[in-house]
């Protein structure tokens, strides 16, 4: 723990009131654009996808190996995406996505050496510490907040009419000297010259509504104080289909402290599930501008595909593919106790224990009304299913000494983790079911045509240390040091050493600086240098 004026690493932090009230599924989200040398990529369009997020460049040529690590309330997390078998655009799924942005205190982003060598490996593309709101002591309060809007394309681009394009394509081929055919200009012999679509409007005219509902409550005595919150969250597409995003989080904050403080509990339980729904299997946005103004209506009006005008041109349904659908459900439960005891008045003893569990199931089915019927003797009813766990237990026993010194205070720390984590992941692709209402039924399928099963067992050990040194208010001083151990890494090469060392000097507190009218409030110089990487 330190403050803005004394840290001596590279460390940014935005706070609840920048992000509470942002429409956004995901906290990266609300990172974006807020902090120098942190880049968040959106996950494509759709809500629950992964965000890409990069703390100073890429550090790996493993696309795996470059998230950064991920701790909420005292307890990590795995921060690579959740798997999932859809190919509309998606990442896979976001693992903070079952967070809720309102219940957020601060988002702090560690990005040097100095500030990441005591994660040691685990920090070695920067580290990302989200913290959530406690309570507060005094009479039980409650509030609630409900906010409901829609996102839309604020604007499109200016696309040629048919009248228009059809000149311009008749002199292209004028100009090349080529005959025109039903193959390389079926837009001009075999389609509509009437016929004017805005494809945009077509394929992300929609306006996608979004609804959020915050409620908590908090209160408790001086020794002992609380805070309960829950909150959930729609959002629809912009896109056609029927595609929907739904969560719901609730989480709980209990401290306590006994009347001569030397002892303190703290709890923090976080749970959420969430729902999201995605329809087709295509990246649609780049057909809205390819797409001839002319060109064939995609649906009949049963709603079925409408295959024959784009068939006789020898290409296929722009949209085929639409009547898929895949249905990804996650849960995740992350909870962390940290028990610190005062056994002198300068030395304490800390104890974080944690457990997360998140589960996610994922079910693709993939129907044959979805592709052309002239190929129906070889297309059949298919389904793709994803089932993931991953649950993981740490302890970190920590002794801290902090001591003054005259104008000298020293501030020691050191302590051990101790974590461990398994992974399962299991894969099946089925086909042969006999009706569409059957899909996902794997007993109904004649061929299990994929089936994948993964275990990973990961262990955990290190042991680490710091020494932070200020004097007089201006001189600042920190080494850290870390021996790290994993078990993802050879016998021969499964522990290794972390060190960094970081000084600042605020010198806005030089005498020679200060003066009653100076126009100068504060200034400070800081270097660090020290070993990251895994």
């Amino acid at each position: 723990t330190t403050t803005d004026r004394e840290r001596t690493g590279s460390i940014a932090k935005v706070t609840a009131k920048e992000i509470e009230l942002q429409p956004v599924v995901s906290p990266l989200q609300a990172l974006q654009g807020r902090m120098a040398g942190v880049e968040v990529t959106p996950g494509g369009n759709l809500p629950g996808a992964a965000p890409t997020i990069r703390i100073r460049g890429q550090n790996s040529l493993r696309k795996e190996g470059n998230y950064p690590l991920y701790i909420i309330d005292g307890m990590p997390i795995t921060s690579n995406p959740l798997a999932s078998n859809s190919s509309i655009n998606f990442t896979g799924i976001d693992p903070l996505s079952t967070l809720s942005v309102s219940n957020i205190e601060s988002i702090e982003v560690l990005k040097d050496a100095d500030a990441t060598a005591i994660y040691g490996s685990r920090g070695a593309n920067g580290v990302i510490l989200i913290t959530t709101k406690r309570g507060e002591a005094g009479k039980i309060s409650m509030q609630a907040r409900i906010s409901s809007g829609f996102s839309e394309v604020p604007n499109s681009i200016n696309l040629l009419k048919t009248q228009d394009y059809i000149k311009i394509r008749e002199k292209a081929f004028e100009n090349d000297a080529i005959t025109p055919n039903q193959y390389n200009a079926y837009d001009l012999l075999l389609w509509d010259k009437d016929r004017n679509t805005d494809w945009q409007n077509e394929i992300f005219g929609k306006k996608a509504d979004f609804t959020q509902v915050n409620l908590f409550v908090t209160g408790g005595s001086l020794n002992t104080n609380y805070r309960i919150n829950t909150s959930y969250l729609k959002q629809g597409t912009i896109y056609p289909g029927n595609s929907k995003y739904q969560k719901i989080t609730g989480s709980l904050q209990l401290n306590h402290k006994t009347n001569n403080e030397r002892l303190k509990l703290g709890l923090a339980i976080n749970y959420g599930v969430d729902n999201n729904r995605l329809v087709g299997n295509n990246a649609l946005q780049t057909m809205a501008f390819n797409l001839a103004p002319n060109a064939p209506r995609i649906f009949n009006e049963d709603g079925s595909l409408h295959w024959e005008e784009w068939q006789k041109a020898g290409i296929e349904n722009p949209f085929q593919g639409f009547h898929n659908t895949s249905e990804m459900k996650t849960n995740s439960f992350i909870s962390n106790l940290q028990v610190s005891y005062s056994i002198l008045k300068d030395l304490k003893w800390i104890t974080n224990l944690g457990y997360t569990k998140t589960q996610n199931d994922e079910l693709t089915k993939i129907p044959k009304r979805s592709y052309n019927p002239a190929y129906e003797q070889y297309i059949k009813h298919e389904s793709a299913l994803i089932y993931g766990q991953r649950a993981s237990w740490i302890i970190e026993p920590q002794l801290t000494y902090q001591k003054v010194f005259g104008k000298l205070k020293l501030d020691a720390l050191v302590g051990g983790t101790l974590q461990a984590q398994l992974n399962n992941l299991t894969e099946l692709a089925a086909s042969g079911y006999s009706t569409e209402s059957m899909i996902g039924d794997l007993s109904a399928a004649t061929k299990i045509s994929r089936a994948k099963f993964q275990e990973i067992d990961y262990r955990y050990l290190a042991y680490f240390t710091r020494l932070g040194l200020k004097l007089d208010d201006k001189y600042f001083l920190n080494l850290t040091g870390r021996r790290d151990g994993s078990s993802r890494f050879a016998t021969a090469n499964r522990f290794a050493n972390f060190g960094a060392v970081g000084a600042a000097w605020v010198f806005s507190n030089e005498s020679w600086l200060q003066s009653k009218d100076s126009w100068f409030s504060f200034g400070k110089l800081r270097a660090s240098y020290g070993t990251t990487g895994n």
